[in-house]
């Protein structure tokens, strides 16, 4: 699902025992946001920061970039290298210069995984078959919206439950179980 919090509620009551998986273009979508204001949009240094963290987030590295993402927060530690005269031990010190509101964009987005932590173990949802992107969700819901709701086409609550059982059945060539 995409991180509509109506969504997540919607399933946490209807789906509770379920995996729930954040869509995997949305994540992605948020990372390059947390990208373009730390390096600014279309760089060269943020493609690389971005798939790389891309990467881990798709092969079992959540934990780690989730991290990475709440230290972006964390104050930085006074160092020599953000001395203004470069001499240690003589402030002020400088923070990276960022765009304004930089600070409540990036926590906003760090929000966004924070809330998201367990939604996003994409290794383990790909080695079990399932999909981590919603594209092949709303496909079957296009196609079945396209069957039981055509022009001309009216069920009732009970009759429609039914057909959907049918129809699932067949979409996972378990037709064997009609006939036992």
């Amino acid at each position: 699902m995409d991180g509509a919090v109506w969504l997540w509620a919607l399933a946490e009551d209807r789906f509770a025992a379920s995996i729930k998986t954040l869509d995997f273009q949305h994540a992605s979508q948020h990372l390059w946001a947390i990208a373009h204001v730390l390096h600014g949009q279309g760089t060269p240094e943020a493609r690389p920061w971005t798939e790389k963290l891309l990467h881990s987030l798709r092969h079992g590295g959540e934990k780690r970039v989730v991290r990475k993402f709440e230290e972006l927060l964390a104050p930085a530690p006074p160092s020599p290298a953000n001395c203004l005269s470069g001499k240690p031990g003589s402030p002020p010190f400088r923070k990276p210069r960022r765009r304004p509101g930089a600070r409540a964009i990036i926590a906003r987005e760090v929000a966004y995984f924070q809330i998201h932590r367990d939604h996003l173990h994409y290794e383990t949802v790909a080695d079990a078959g399932a999909p981590i992107a919603r594209g092949v969700v709303e496909s079957l819901c296009g196609q079945l919206q396209a069957r039981f709701k055509g022009r001309g086409q009216f069920c009732k609550r009970p009759g429609l439950r039914r057909l959907m059982a049918v129809n699932v059945l067949f979409k996972n060539h378990d037709e064997s179980i009609l006939w036992n």
